[in-house]
C-alpha cells in the first residue's frame, strides 16, 4: 500500500515537474515591450516578444492578442482564431470589442463568413463601431448573399469615413446584387473620384453598364481595369477578358471579342464560362466542330451545369449526331428539372426529328414551367401544327388507298368472269 502511495507521489511531482513554469510578471513585461515596439512599427520585433510573453504565460491575454494581430497580419488565420478564441474564452462576458472585430478577421480569412458576421455584430454590440466594423460586416453580408444587409452595413462605414473609396465599391457591388445599377454606378464614380484608376471600381462599373445595355461604356470601362490589374492576377485577367468579350460580340464586334475569348484562356485555359462564350461565338459563325470541342471542354471543368448540356447537345444536333443531343438536354433535365430551356431544347430538337407527341410533351412541359415565354408558346404551336398536318395527310393516304382498293374490284370481278 505504501509502496503504491509512494509511487503516486513521484508521478505528479514528475508531472508538475513538466509542465511549464508560469511566469506571469515576465509575461506582462514582454507584452508591454512589444506592443510599443508594434505601435513604432517594428512588427516582426514585436511579433517575437509578444511569442515569448505567450511562453512564459500561456494565459496572458495582452500576448495572446499580439500574437493573433501578427498572425493575421501573416495570414495565418487558423491560429489567429485560435487565440482569439481562447481570448474570448478567458474574458468570457467581457470580451473586448477589439477581439470580436480580430475573431471576424479570422474567420473571414478561413472562408467562414457566417461565422465571421456574428463575431463583427457581436463586435459592434460591444461598443466597437468603427467604419473598418462595418466594412468587414458588410463584405461579409455579400458573400452570404445579403445584399440589403450589405448595403446597410457599408453606408454606415461610408458615414463614418467618407474618403474611403473601398466601402463605396463594396457597396456598388450590393446595389449590383439588388438590380440597382445606376445606383451602383454612382458609388463606382465616387470611388474613382477619390482615387483614380481604381482598378476594382473600374471592373465593377464596366460590369453594371454591361447590365444597362451600355456595352460601349462597358468595354472603355473593362479596357482601364486591365490596365490596372498586376499581370500576377491570371485570373482576374481572365475574368475581366471574357467580360470584355461577351460585351464586344453584343456590339457585333466579333474578331475584337475572338481575340478576348483566346487572351482570357491564355491567362486561365480552366475560365469554363468563357469556353462557353467562346463555344456560342463559334456556333453562330456555323463553326460546330470548334464550338464542340469548347462546350466539352466547358463539361469537363463543370460537369453538373445544364446549361452547359444544353449548348454541347446544339452542337451535336448540328453536326448531326441526333441521339447525342437528345442525351445531353436529357441530362440537363435530370440536373434542373425545373430549367423550362432544358425542356424546350429537348422539345425542339425532337420536333426537328419529327417525333410529334414526344416534342409537344416536353413543350407542354416547358410551358408549364414558363407560362409567359413567347418562344415556348410558339414552338409549341409549330410542333401541334405539323402533328396536325401529318395526321391530315395520313388520313388523306389512307382514305386515298381505301378509295383505289373499291375501284379495282369491278375489274377483278370481270376478270374472274371471263376466266
Amino acid at each position: 500500500m505504501a509502496c503504491r502511495i509512494l509511487a503516486a507521489a513521484l508521478a505528479s511531482v514528475a508531472l508538475l515537474a513538466a509542465q511549464p513554469k508560469v511566469d506571469a510578471r515576465k509575461a506582462e513585461r514582454l507584452a508591454s515591450q512589444a506592443e510599443r515596439l508594434e505601435k513604432e512599427g517594428r512588427q516582426n520585433e514585436a511579433a517575437a516578444l509578444f511569442a515569448q510573453a505567450a511562453e512564459a504565460d500561456p494565459n496572458n491575454i495582452a500576448a495572446l492578442k499580439g500574437q493573433a494581430r501578427a498572425f493575421l497580419a501573416g495570414r495565418r488565420f487558423a491560429e489567429a482564431e485560435a487565440n482569439l478564441k481562447k481570448v474570448a474564452g478567458l474574458q468570457k462576458k467581457e470580451t473586448e470589442p477589439e477581439v470580436w472585430r480580430l475573431l471576424g478577421e479570422a474567420m473571414k480569412g478561413l472562408g467562414n463568413p457566417a461565422g465571421a458576421a456574428g463575431a463583427f455584430e457581436n463586435a459592434l454590440a460591444a461598443g466597437a463601431r468603427t467604419a473598418q466594423t462595418y466594412r468587414s460586416l458588410g463584405e461579409c453580408r455579400l458573400e452570404l448573399n445579403q445584399p440589403k444587409a450589405a448595403v446597410d452595413a457599408l453606408t454606415e462605414a461610408i458615414r463614418l469615413r467618407l474618403d474611403n473609396p473601398e466601402p463605396y465599391v463594396l457597396r456598388g457591388r450590393a446595389y449590383g446584387q439588388l438590380g440597382q445599377y445606376r445606383d451602383a454606378i454612382e458609388d463606382f464614380d465616387r470611388a474613382l473620384y477619390l482615387r483614380p484608376g481604381y482598378g476594382d471600381a473600374f471592373y465593377e462599373r464596366g460590369f453594371a453598364y454591361g447590365q444597362l445595355g451600355q456595352f460601349d461604356r462597358a468595354v472603355s470601362d473593362l479596357t482601364q481595369a486591365l490596365k490596372a490589374l498586376a499581370d500576377s492576377d491570371r485570373q482576374a485577367k481572365s475574368r475581366m477578358l471574357g467580360y470584355r468579350g461577351a460585351a464586344q460580340e453584343i456590339l457585333g464586334k466579333t474578331d475584337e471579342a475572338l481575340a478576348d475569348y483566346n487572351a482570357a484562356l491564355e491567362a486561365d485555359p480552366n475560365n469554363q464560362r468563357v469556353l462557353s462564350a467562346r463555344g456560342d461565338l463559334y456556333a453562330s459563325q456555323g463553326k460546330h466542330d470548334l464550338a464542340l470541342a469548347d462546350r466539352e471542354r466547358a463539361l469537363a471543368i463543370e460537369p453538373n451545369n445544364p446549361y452547359f448540356y444544353i449548348a454541347r447537345g446544339s452542337s451535336h444536333h448540328q453536326l448531326g449526331n441526333h441521339q447525342q443531343g437528345i442525351a445531353d438536354r436529357t441530362r440537363a433535365i435530370e440536373l434542373q428539372p425545373e430549367l423550362a430551356t432544358a425542356w424546350l431544347a429537348r422539345g425542339s430538337a425532337r420536333l426537328l426529328m419529327k417525333e410529334y407527341e414526344k416534342a409537344i410533351e416536353d413543350l407542354e412541359q416547358a410551358q408549364r414551367l414558363a407560362p409567359g415565354d413567347e418562344e415556348v408558346k410558339a414552338v409549341l404551336a409549330k410542333a401541334r401544327s405539323e402533328q396536325e398536318a401529318r395526321q391530315a395527310a395520313q388520313a388523306a393516304a389512307a382514305t386515298s388507298g381505301t378509295a383505289a382498293c373499291f375501284s379495282a374490284m369491278p375489274m377483278k370481278a370481270q376478270m374472274m368472269t371471263s376466266m
